[in-house]
């Protein structure tokens, strides 16, 4: 039988990514390329395919050669219909038939979904999750999501939203959500609030080396925060406490409510590493009154920026009974 192939897709907001691979989802090659926000679903779809067609013939291939196409976006997803609901990344996408529309201009089958459940798929396959039957995904990063491994199946929801723990409420506190309400854990540990909390509390005098590793507030990140961290930095170590504390009471809320033992963690803020992620355990123990007796992890994803890609293609070849 002629070997076939298939592509994973992660739309960006600012980047797409596309992985060929074979129909154990071993990577063979990657092609990247921007995102132009700016233009019609139809025209992004036709650059995708052209996008697809380049990767293809830089192995060699040709689209006769694919067995179909998963693509992983940003996005509320209905997943059953492969329609994008809505997407604030690319505001013009919202109600697009996108599996029906790019199967269509390929000639393949094609799977949608968001990128968290994706993310999901491919750390419980073959990352930091293998081999657990039941699984939490979390990205911590501009924002915080997730997706949910339930009996070796993500489990979706009624409506394709399951997995939006950053509008968990946790505090009757804090900054404004972009969803209209405060003490989202979103609006309190996602890397851009933790960047504005360290930010004010420079503005307010506390002393720190922070001040002195850039020129204007507004450049500091969440790696100046960690390498001053690294350094014996003081606002800086309360600073990643106080973000393990937050996630640890979102943690500690999802223990309560799936009794899932296994949380993988990805996205930019979880690079703070060790320090955080001691504590976001102490605090899950604290809260939770874990026993020992019941082991529960909670460690980073390992998969990095493939991560989608790979999700995305196992996404593809789940729906065709590969994986």
């Amino acid at each position: 039988m002629m070997e076939k192939y298939c592509i994973g897709i992660d739309v960006g907001g600012t980047k797409l990514a596309y992985g060929l691979f074979d129909r154990a989802c071993n990577l063979i090659d990657r092609f990247k390329a921007k995102t132009n926000p700016e233009l019609e679903p139809d025209e992004m779809l036709d650059e995708m395919c052209t996008h697809i067609d380049t990767l293809l013939r830089n192995n060699s291939l040709k689209r006769s050669d694919l067995m179909g196409v998963g693509a992983a976006f940003p996005s509320h997803i209905d997943f059953d219909n492969g329609f994008i609901i809505t997407t604030s990344s690319l505001p013009k996408w919202d109600n697009v038939p996108v599996k029906k529309l790019l199967s269509e201009k390929l000639g393949v089958p094609v799977e949608i979904d968001n990128d968290a459940n994706v993310a999901a798929i491919a750390e419980h396959l073959f990352g930091a999750g293998k081999g657990k039957k039941d699984m939490l995904y979390i990205t911590i990063s501009t924002g915080i999501g997730g997706g949910i491994i339930i009996n070796n199946f993500i489990y979706r929801g009624s409506y394709g939203a399951a997995g939006e723990f950053g509008h968990m409420i946790i505090s009757d506190d804090g900054y404004l959500c972009g969803c209209g309400n405060k003490g989202c854990i979103m609006s309190l540990a996602s890397g851009p609030k933790i960047i504005r909390y360290t930010r004010e509390k420079l503005e307010e005098g506390c002393h720190s080396i922070l001040s002195g590793m850039v020129e204007n507030l507004d450049d500091l990140t969440c790696k100046h925060i960690q390498d001053a961290a690294d350094m014996g930095d003081q606002l800086a170590i309360e600073v990643i406490n106080r973000t393990g504390d937050l996630l640890g009471i979102m943690f500690a809320n999802l223990y309560q409510i799936f009794n899932i033992n296994h949380f993988v963690v990805g996205g930019g803020v979880s690079k703070f590493g060790k320090p955080l992620f001691e504590r976001f355990n102490e605090k899950l123990r604290k809260l939770s009154k874990i026993s020992y007796a019941y082991p529960v992890n909670i460690v980073p994803a390992v998969l990095g920026d493939d991560v989608g890609i790979i999700g995305a293609a196992a996404l593809m070849l789940q729906q065709l009974r590969c994986l």
